[in-house]
């Protein structure tokens, strides 16, 4: 009975989210025709997608008991802001955007439960096995409509992380919070465009790492590389990107594992630079190097 309450509770938040979406305004049920209409048409038009979401959500409560609670408490707060931009034009915020806030709230409530987990290393490291298996889930509805979660990418750096991390695990578990903290707030950060904050905590996080991981090895190039790629899709200010872009170039553990890197960036940058001619990476490389030089140049002029 407990478990169907539940179920019935998600999927009311749910429902609440696409009214509230419809409306303009933060919605409460009227229980009139025209809503009941709207909730026939919302939940059989993507009862997949609903399903997929109460899946996942079934998964979760294995390890956050107040999911529902928690998501009402983001959402009050207000901070998850659609994503309007080249890639992710206006009128797609008429269908995406109540799925991406489920999403966003769904993902950022059990994360946020997760530093609680600490205090039961088992189940902990349980949540933490998990992660693989409910990313996937979540990518199912993120590719799907094209929402470009922020959260997901959390959840795809918590595995990345947790991989660098498996010869020092007391290392992990013991900056877990400081780790947490971090890629949560830049979120918010990343919601309300405030990018050269961003940058900051990204090179925290960065810097932390480098302290943490002694050794350099494969684990560490490829949660660094991760994450420098990552962010620069994230990031649409030019004079952001390339800050991240020259540091990443400073660390020559990571240019020599990070040909495809290179070559998005270059295709960002000015695809013209790819001439038939040249097709050494050095050659690629200093001419993405004096075009970067001249962006900076420009950016600060």
């Amino acid at each position: 009975m407990m478990w169907n309450k539940k179920l019935l509770n998600f999927f009311k938040l749910i429902i609440k989210i696409k009214l509230s979406d419809l409306n303009n305004y933060n919605y409460d049920f009227i229980y009139s025709q025209e809503e009941f209409i709207n909730i026939i048409i919302f939940s059989q038009g993507y009862k997949e997608d609903i399903h997929n979401l109460v899946d996942i959500f079934i998964e979760l409560q294995k390890y956050c008991n107040n999911i529902i609670e928690s998501m009402t408490e983001i959402l009050e707060k207000n901070e998850i802001k659609y994503e309007i931009s080249k890639r992710n034009q206006q009128h797609t915020k008429i269908v995406n955007n109540s799925f991406f806030i489920v999403l966003e709230s769904l993902i950022r409530s059990i994360l946020l439960y997760s530093k609680k987990l600490l205090e039961d290393r088992v189940k902990f490291f349980e949540f933490i096995y998990s992660l693989t298996s409910i990313e996937a889930s979540l990518q199912k509805i993120n590719k799907k409509f094209y929402l470009y979660s922020k959260e997901i990418y959390n959840i795809r750096s918590l595995i990345k992380i947790e991989e660098a991390f498996r010869n020092n695990y007391e290392a992990f578990f013991n900056n877990y919070i400081i780790i947490m903290d971090n890629m949560l707030e830049q979120s918010i950060l990343i919601y309300e465009g405030k990018y050269n904050n961003l940058l900051n905590k990204i090179l925290e996080l960065i810097d932390l790492f480098e302290d943490l991981l002694e050794y350099k090895n494969d684990e560490y190039i490829n949660l660094i590389f991760f994450i420098y790629r990552q962010q620069y899709r994230n990031i649409y200010k030019e004079e952001i990107r390339l800050e991240l872009v020259e540091r990443f170039f400073k660390n020559n553990k990571l240019l020599k594992k990070s040909k495809l890197f290179l070559a998005e960036i270059l295709k960002f940058l000015k695809p013209e630079i790819f001439n038939e001619g040249k097709n050494k990476e050095e050659d690629l490389l200093n001419d993405f190097l004096n075009l970067g030089n001249k962006y900076i140049k420009n950016s600060r002029n």
